[in-house]
């Protein structure tokens, strides 16, 4: 009547056929950002011959992992807004991961360990993951003829870089050009 099944760590329940249902218990605890959601066990109850399933949830803390896409910010308070928009459901006792998304702009500087040193008191737990790509299109840099055109062009054709490795380096060579560290 009943298939209990393991190693998935989310609940999930599906009918076989009429008679039997196949379930997943999950976990008791999420232990990775790749364990988001409810957590819990699966309380049975067997009477006169029939099954009857609940999933119930247990966790002391959930796992959340939320993007803040940082398209449209123009300065670090922007991205800040971004991630306190992203978070602003998410109870206090939980573990949290933001995920940086969209293309920003190549001036627009902002620091993952500020935004953690901001945000990081409020939760159990708290990260900052970038996956944001700059906003450049080389072509339009094609025509200018200054040092910030002339470094822009010299690095989105040096075939030996990632992109990821690129974006390092325009990120870097703009501070410098604006004379920061």
């Amino acid at each position: 009547d009943l298939l209990c099944l393991g190693h998935y760590h989310t609940y999930a329940e599906k009918k076989i056929n009429r008679r039997t249902t196949a379930i997943y218990c999950g976990t008791p605890e999420g232990r990775g950002f790749d364990e988001t959601g409810d957590k819990g066990f699966v309380l049975l109850d067997v009477r006169e011959k029939k099954i009857e399933t609940s999933f119930i949830p247990f966790a002391k803390r959930r796992l959340h992992e939320v993007s803040a896409d940082i398209s449209v910010a123009s300065r670090a308070l922007d991205v800040h807004e971004a991630v306190r928009e992203a978070i602003r459901d998410i109870p206090e006792k939980d573990l949290v991961r933001v995920v940086l998304t969209g293309e920003r702009m190549p001036e627009l500087r902002y620091d993952t360990e500020t935004i953690v040193e901001r945000f990081g008191h409020e939760y159990y737990h708290f990260e900052v993951r970038d996956a944001s790509r700059l906003a450049l299109h080389p072509d339009d840099y094609r025509f200018d003829k200054s040092l910030k055109g002339e470094f822009i062009r010299l690095v989105s054709e040096e075939a030996s870089l990632s992109e990821d490795e690129r974006d390092a380096v325009i990120r870097c060579g703009l501070r410098a050009l604006a004379g920061e560290d």
